[in-house]
């Protein structure tokens, strides 16, 4: 792992978002606002952090994993385990975007500020 502080940082989004989203929620208490930030606000904020971690850090799955079991704790605090499939889609996300950083990283890698190759 090149920058394991990247993953450390975007663990710490990650999981400040999965807590901080639904206590927004219980403030507002809206079915469709707790629908969005399942299917959308989670699933991107997955993916940018992955392209993030990819980028710094290279593909490694960690990040992946640890965006779907940081999940575990809001799943058990605000929701049901009925939304249990919801890890795999943000390991799918976490991963998409891991891999995405990594190839456009490794697309610059040989390039000077430029743009000219080295």
């Amino acid at each position: 792992m090149k920058n394991p502080k990247a993953v450390i940082d975007c663990c710490f989004i990650t999981l400040t978002i999965y807590i901080a989203i639904p206590i927004i929620g219980l403030l507002f208490p809206n079915n469709l606002y707790l629908s969005t930030s399942l299917l959308l606000i989670f699933p991107i904020a997955c993916l940018c952090c992955g392209i993030y971690c990819g980028l710094k850090s290279g593909f490694q799955l960690y990040y992946s994993l640890f965006a779907a079991l940081l999940f575990l704790p809001s799943m058990y605090f605000f929701y049901d385990m009925s939304i249990w499939p919801m890890l795999v889609l943000y390991f799918s996300a976490a991963t998409i975007g891991c891999a995405v950083g990594y190839f456009v990283a490794k697309k610059h890698s040989g390039r000077r500020s430029n743009g000219r190759l080295k």
